[in-house]
């Protein structure tokens, strides 16, 4: 860890170590670093996609993934679903969030984009067309899946 450190991969939270701190003396928190050589990759990224994705992703898409959020947090009322809802009240003291809700709620956008991914006609096509996707794994997706219940949802 040293090492990593010394090259500037992780970086070591460093108060985490102070003296008086309840059950924290022996805890080192270390993070990955945004950065690769001297090129900041993330904020170039983030830079990236906020100027040319940002309006689209606030008019379009977030409108949708608050209402799938707020379907998820409905769902206490199913018994089977509650036992994976986050509890709540579990704050982070450097933060302020509930890091089982964050998790949870980035679980559910995994789990919506695996469904749209795996089990999409249009979603293939499109790799198809803009050559993502060897034909043959095309024509075998469309031919396992076209009878796979999900299906239904794809406009094909």
């Amino acid at each position: 860890m040293k090492q990593l450190e010394e090259y500037g991969f992780v970086k070591r939270k460093k108060d985490r170590n102070k003296p008086g701190k309840k059950n924290q003396d022996r805890k080192t928190l270390l993070y990955l670093s945004g950065s690769w050589g001297t090129q900041d990759l993330w904020e170039d990224f983030s830079s990236l996609m906020n100027e040319k994705f940002g309006p689209y992703v606030m008019k379009e898409v977030r409108p949708v993934l608050i209402e799938f959020f707020k379907k998820a947090i409905d769902m206490t009322s199913d018994k089977d679903f509650r036992d994976w809802l986050p509890k709540g009240s579990q704050y982070c003291p450097e933060c302020g969030k509930d890091h089982q809700a964050e998790e949870f709620f980035n679980a559910l956008v995994n789990y919506a984009m695996l469904v749209v991914r795996s089990s999409s006609y249009e979603w293939f096509k499109t790799l198809l067309e803009n050559r993502y996707v060897k034909k043959k794994d095309f024509d075998f997706f469309v031919k396992k899946t076209r009878d796979d219940p999900v299906w239904a949802y794809s406009d094909q």
